[in-house]
């Protein structure tokens, strides 16, 4: 998967914002990787990809941590 593109010049890094977590982020994340070489643009982007995607996956499950705190017990 390409985490990153090619504008103006400049590489970029791109990624999707998982749906729960867009109204803090927004949908697209995009960083501008201030070079233009490409397989320097590849590294940045797959340790940018990396901590994202951990960020991302510990942002849901507290969420989902406090949704299930939240709910009152049934009795």
């Amino acid at each position: 998967m390409s985490y990153f593109t090619y504008h103006h010049s400049s590489y970029w890094f791109q990624l999707r914002v998982p749906v729960p977590l867009v109204p803090r982020y927004g949908q697209l994340l995009r960083i501008n990787l201030q070079t233009q070489d490409r397989s320097v643009a590849q590294q940045q982007s797959f340790q940018l990809a990396g901590h994202w995607l951990a960020r991302f996956q510990s942002e849901r499950s507290n969420m989902k941590r406090a949704a299930i705190t939240a709910t009152p017990f049934a009795r």
